[in-house]
């Protein structure tokens, strides 16, 4: 039996959370969408592409360790609620938890859990650059789970 990952009463997915731990406290694997959970990927793709946004808007600011020593947190802080790349975090972020994302293991019992992330490994790496455009095609062809959920306990 799997673990089912849920939105409300909405089934988004199953996996086994396969993969060996990376750190303490985290579980991940290969994640089977249904329909719904199709529906929603977009969204965590678009946080990941709003968080890499962030790095431009840092050197923009001049917000280094070396410029602003011991105020770099709350400058980091500030320009987060100030510029357009910390408003499209923000928003990324609020749609993401909007769903309410549940966790259940193959008993049915809710898994409490800090954080849960849904990607599109493959399709994600093609849109920030790191493979072709055909690398998702060539994969599923070669029966490689293009989804993957990572769980933070």
């Amino acid at each position: 039996m799997p673990y089912t990952i849920l939105s409300g009463d909405t089934l988004l997915g199953e996996t086994e959370l396969e993969f060996p731990p990376a750190q303490p406290d985290t579980l991940s694997g290969t994640f089977r969408p249904t329909a719904a959970g199709n529906a929603i990927l977009p969204a965590f793709l678009e946080s990941m592409a709003a968080v890499l946004g962030i790095g431009a808007m840092l050197q923009r600011e001049g917000l280094t360790r070396e410029r602003r020593g011991d105020d770099l947190g709350r400058a980091i802080r500030e320009a987060l609620l100030r510029t357009p790349e910390g408003q499209r975090v923000a928003a990324a972020q609020a749609a993401i938890e909007a769903l309410r994302l549940e966790l259940r293991d193959p008993s049915g019992a809710v898994v409490r859990t800090r954080q849960i992330v849904l990607s599109d490994a493959m399709r994600s790496a093609v849109a920030f650059g790191g493979l072709p455009a055909e690398a998702p095609a060539e994969a599923e062809a070669a029966g490689l789970a293009p989804y993957v959920v990572s769980v933070l306990l």
